[in-house]
C-alpha cells in the first residue's frame, strides 16, 4: 500500500499529512543537527558502573550515638547519628493531642474532629499511634489528598494533548494559551 493511498484514504488528511512528515523528518533533522548515534564505543562503561545506582546495596554499621534512649529502630540511629555529629539534638516527644492533628493534617489536609481526637487521648494500647496513621491511610479523605497533588498535572497534560489532536485534526488552527 503507498504512502499516497494511506493519507488520502485517511478521514483527515491534512493530520495525516502532518504525522507523514513528522515520522519522516524527526530522524533525519536529528542527524542532520549532529545528534550521536549511540555508539558503545564512546562509553566508558567502567566508570558508569560507579554510578551510585550500579553498585549493590551494603549494610552499614549502626553509628554510636550518646542518646540511647531515642532511637526506637534501626533508622533513627543513624539519624541520631548525624544530628549528634551537628551538635544537635532531637525535639522532645509531642503529646498524644499534637500528635493526632500533626499526621491528620498531614495525611488528609484537615483537623482532626474532636471526636477523633478524644478517641486517640482514650486509646492507652502501645500501637494506637500506627492503629491512626492506618486508620488514616485507609480514609477517603487521604487519597483525595494525594490525587490534590498530581491531579492538576494530569488535567493540564490531558488539556495539552486535547488541543495538539484538535490543532492536528484542523479543527483548531491558531495555538491556544493554557487555561
Amino acid at each position: 500500500m503507498s504512502e499516497s493511498l494511506v493519507i488520502s484514504s485517511c478521514p483527515r488528511p491534512r493530520a495525516a499529512a502532518w504525522l507523514a512528515i513528522a515520522l519522516v523528518a524527526l530522524p533525519v533533522g536529528s542527524f542532520a543537527d549532529g545528534a550521536q548515534t549511540g555508539n558503545d564505543d564512546e562509553i566508558d562503561w567502567a566508570k558508569a558502573r560507579e554510578f551510585w545506582s550500579f553498585r549493590a546495596p551494603s549494610a552499614h554499621s549502626r553509628p554510636v550515638v550518646r542518646n540511647n534512649r531515642w532511637p526506637t529502630q534501626p533508622l533513627d540511629y543513624f539519624v541520631l547519628g548525624r544530628l549528634e555529629s551537628k551538635g544537635l539534638a532531637p525535639s522532645p516527644e509531642a503529646d498524644k493531642r499534637t500528635l493526632i492533628r500533626r499526621v491528620t493534617f498531614d495525611l488528609t489536609g484537615l483537623p482532626p474532629t474532636p471526636e477523633e481526637v478524644r478517641a486517640f487521648l482514650k486509646d492507652t494500647r502501645a500501637d494506637a499511634y500506627d492503629r491512626l496513621v492506618t486508620r488514616l491511610i485507609n480514609s477517603p479523605a487521604f487519597g483525595e489528598r494525594m490525587a490534590s497533588l498530581w491531579l492538576p498535572l494530569a488535567v493540564r497534560d490531558a488539556w495539552r494533548e486535547r488541543m495538539e489532536s484538535l490543532r492536528l485534526t484542523g479543527a483548531v488552527t491558531a495555538p491556544v494559551a493554557n487555561p
